[in-house]
């Protein structure tokens, strides 16, 4: 499969937020951040070369702008197969990338119901061994007290103390 060219782009038009507007709030948060990082404006005569600087800055935005020119002609690609599919003709990639970004929400969601559902998990097993060790503890405490008076408890008072603990948990 051969690269397309890159056309000529139609002239503006459309009523979007104005570009200079946000580029200068871009400059504004990047002049905070290197403030904030570097403890310092950036100046003149700071000991590095701007020219150099530039120009790696350039080489990389002609990456990334190269990037995202493939990134939308794959998404237009799987647009055009997806088209194929009875039902689905209207297949676009502004309507592709909604509908992942939907997907990758609920995909976030799940994931946040997984990590509650591990952590109720989490509680109700140490509740379950609490009571298991407390009914143990009870038992220990019965046979000790057989002992001591060299008769047998009844489960009666086994199933009393339980209900101590069940009653004292209700309080929790």
């Amino acid at each position: 499969m051969t690269d397309k060219k890159i056309i000529d782009q139609p002239p503006p038009t459309g009523d979007g937020k104005p570009i200079w507007d946000l580029v200068v709030n871009d400059m504004r948060e990047r002049d905070n951040l290197g403030r904030t990082r570097y403890n310092t404006p950036l100046r003149a005569w700071n000991g590095r070369d701007a020219l150099v600087d530039a120009y790696q800055e350039v080489l990389d935005l002609a990456v990334y702008m190269r990037q995202e020119i493939e990134e939308r002609r794959s998404i237009q690609e799987i647009c055009d197969h997806i088209s194929l599919i009875p039902g689905a003709e209207d297949c676009t990639p502004q309507n592709l990338l909604e509908t992942l970004g939907e997907i990758e929400e609920r995909i976030h969601m799940l994931e946040g119901a997984n990590l509650l559902l591990r952590k109720r998990v989490t509680e109700f097993q140490n509740e379950a061994s609490y009571d298991a060790g407390f009914r143990r503890g009870c038992q220990a405490v019965l046979q000790l007290v057989e002992n001591l008076q060299g008769k047998r408890v009844s489960n009666e008072l086994l199933e009393q103390a339980m209900n101590l603990r069940i009653d004292d948990g209700a309080d929790r």
